[in-house]
């Protein structure tokens, strides 16, 4: 009977191969979305409570209680082609690998975090329709069900009809006049610690514009995370 069942799992990888979204090669059946090799050799940041760089992009603007990154991204490579693979080519499994590995990385220096809750970066109705999902759940989802933190949904809300900000300008988009993102239900928050995350920080206008009706909540701790950073034309150590 066990002998029946491997060759039925056999012959369903034949017809259905599940393959590492970065070299093509076959995944163990302990690995999903990309293989222990190719997440081994992804380009990691230090990992620091307050990441420098982060703490640059953000000096004057918010006041993060810690600020993570875990990846630099080039223009070009390994990182760039992961995050493409998983918010353009529909691989919500690639967000679920790079998002357990992150989670496994904080815990072997920092020990379990003492956030409340873990939100992500909403995105409109419309775009969540397109794409089938949100690409920051499919990375918190893992590191939220490793730490028995949870991961909520319906904190942030951003508003039907709000443009994408990513080929703005940071001045361009805090030119906008009505914040596109509000709090649902300040009142449920109130005193907890809430750590953001985001798949890619760059001026970190949108985290920046999500950090304004946060912290609105009374006595609230705001934290941050962000996957990647890109590091073309700059030092990100």
């Amino acid at each position: 009977m066990q002998k029946m069942s491997q060759y039925l799992f056999a012959l369903f990888r034949l017809f259905y191969p599940r393959n590492c979204a970065q070299c093509g090669w076959d995944l163990y059946q302990h690995e999903e979305g990309i293989c222990m090799r190719c997440l081994h050799a992804l380009p990691h940041t230090l990992m620091m409570l307050n990441h420098l760089q982060m703490k640059k992009i953000f000096f004057g603007r918010c006041s993060w209680e810690e600020q993570w990154v875990f990846l630099k991204m080039e223009k070009s490579g390994p990182v760039r082609d992961a995050l493409h693979s998983l918010k353009y080519r529909h691989q919500p499994q690639v967000g679920a690998a790079l998002g357990k590995w992150w989670a496994q990385k904080i815990e072997w220096q920092y020990g379990r975090p003492n956030w409340d809750v873990m939100i992500t970066v909403p995105l409109t109705p419309e775009k969540k329709r397109k794409r089938g999902y949100n690409q920051c759940d499919c990375i918190a989802r893992p590191m939220s069900e490793h730490w028995n933190i949870p991961l909520v949904q319906d904190v942030l809300m951003k508003r039907k009809g709000s443009k994408s900000q990513t080929l703005k300008s940071r001045i361009l988009r805090n030119a906008t006049e009505q914040n596109p993102f509000e709090v649902v239900d300040p009142k449920r928050w109130e005193g907890k610690h809430i750590l953001l995350l985001d798949d890619v920080v760059t001026t970190g206008a949108t985290l920046e514009q999500c950090y304004k009706a946060l912290v609105q909540i009374k006595n609230v701790q705001l934290s941050v995370a962000a996957l990647a950073i890109p590091v073309h034309n700059r030092l990100v150590i």
